[in-house]
């Protein structure tokens, strides 16, 4: 073998470890997401999913009773009594030493990427599995993980602005809170805007990329930092 074949035929082995790597790499990625996928009570009733999903909620700070009922269009007895189940469920948290009581989410779902990020996705937007997952995993691959969370977890705000590719509806698609399909889904992009009923899917220009969902979690954790200094 020349020293040219030689060459060539190292450039092809280290090809293919790389490319190995990255699929080693992949594939942990994806076991450690869902060994991290957080073991939550399922939230009964919409009235603590929009309490869960509000964004206060993700803040250090927290909400009030008052604040909460307000944010919601509730009253302020019932939406104590809420937080006070969100709190027994895990859900939520008390902030300590806050008078008036404040709660929040879990310290342990403050922390998680996915379901920060599910928070920044504005009324009238949209994204898609595959988006979602490669502003936080750099992959494509973990599309189905992010439907699963979206769609089980109780904390995964606004669930119905992450759909399939091209802004189609998944024939699949639930909320366990209201037993509702895809129908519910189309319902509630419609009244924000974000959904074109000639075309039968959501609208192309309310659409938010990897690139946008990436650079407002950047912008999120830079600010925790600002907040912590």
């Amino acid at each position: 073998m020349s020293a040219d074949q030689q060459q060539i035929a190292r450039v092809r082995f280290h090809r293919a470890l790389a490319r190995a790597h990255d699929e080693y790499a992949d594939a942990l990625t994806g076991l450690g997401a869902e060994l991290e996928e957080p073991d939550t009570p399922q939230l009964r009733g919409s009235f603590q999913r929009r309490i869960v999903g509000l964004p206060e909620m993700i803040g250090e700070r927290g909400m009030t009773s008052k604040e909460v009922a307000a944010a919601t269009r509730g009253d302020e007895p019932n939406s104590h009594t809420t937080l006070k189940t969100l709190v027994e469920k895990g859900v939520v948290e008390m902030v300590e030493g806050a008078s008036p009581q404040r709660f929040r989410l879990a310290a342990k779902h403050r922390r998680d990427r996915v379901l920060r990020l599910s928070r920044l996705i504005g009324e009238g937007e949209w994204t898609t599995y595959k988006d979602f997952s490669i502003a936080i995993y750099d992959s494509s691959k973990m599309g189905l993980a992010v439907a699963r969370v979206a769609h089980h977890h109780p904390a995964f705000a606004h669930p119905h602005r992450v759909v399939q590719a091209g802004g189609t509806i998944s024939p699949k698609w639930r909320d366990e809170d209201e037993d509702s399909g895809p129908e519910e889904c189309i319902r509630r992009l419609t009244a924000e805007g974000a959904w074109d009923v000639t075309e039968g899917r959501a609208k192309a220009e309310r659409l938010v990329g990897w690139e946008e969902l990436r650079r407002r979690l950047s912008r999120e954790y830079a600010e925790d930092d600002l907040d912590a200094a």
